[in-house]
């Protein structure tokens, strides 16, 4: 059972063939996977079920945050479930483990996003990053409709 389910879904002016990839290419997922103002300075993407995920988010005052993900599922232009690290101490120990679906649906010439996010258990110091999830979440997401806005595939 998870300690926190986070749930979102947004319409992008896009086919899933055009959004899918955004979420399994490290070229693209660099320019939108993070918060407002962080960057992703470290991007790789294994994008087969078993494949890792690993990325860096960087703030705004220069502190790195590492993310690793394995894809459990994969269904292109539909469907990926990860299972995800991150909050990682100075010895490696993750600080929080969550599982995350995305599913694609196909709305005319656009694309229906859902997301869920569940944290399957988080270390106590980790409190105030949960908290954050849906601010989180809402920006990134933020950023990849600008993403896809720069694609010319849309209005």
């Amino acid at each position: 059972m998870a300690i926190k389910t986070v749930t979102f879904t947004r319409l992008l002016d896009a086919p899933p063939a055009i959004v899918f990839p955004l979420w399994t290419e490290a070229k693209h997922l660099s320019k939108w996977f993070a918060p407002k103002h962080f960057t992703v300075p470290e991007c790789t993407v294994d994008a087969r079920v078993g494949g890792e995920v690993r990325l860096t988010m960087r703030a705004p005052d220069g502190t790195e945050y590492p993310m690793k993900s394995v894809f459990e599922q994969l269904v292109p232009s539909t469907l990926i479930v990860t299972r995800n690290w991150a909050g990682f101490d100075a010895e490696g120990k993750p600080g929080f483990e969550t599982v995350q679906t995305y599913t694609f649906t196909a709305e005319g010439d656009k694309t229906r996003l859902d997301v869920k996010a569940e944290v399957i258990w988080m270390e106590p110091h980790m409190a105030p990053a949960i908290a954050g999830m849906e601010t989180g979440w809402n920006q990134t997401l933020d950023k990849l409709e600008e993403v896809i806005s720069t694609l010319g595939s849309g209005s």
